[in-house]
């Protein structure tokens, strides 16, 4: 089992998994959002081969408009 922070919150994931794999489970769509792992800034090219590890910490960042 994995622990990882979550946007702040503390989480455990059953089994190891990539990025692209944990997003579709939180609920959501890889395209719409920006991911950071450890303060680095994950390009969406490596989502899928990037696993996430125990003690990560993880922040999903999802864009915002304004005038």
């Amino acid at each position: 089992m994995l622990k990882i922070t979550l946007n702040g919150d503390l989480i455990e994931l059953k089994a190891a998994c990539s990025v692209t794999q944990a997003l579709h489970h939180w609920g959501y769509n890889p395209h719409d959002i920006a991911i950071a792992i450890n303060q680095i800034f994950v390009s969406r090219n490596d989502y899928a081969t990037t696993m996430l590890q125990n003690n990560d910490i993880v922040d999903i960042v999802a864009p915002m408009q304004g005038g």
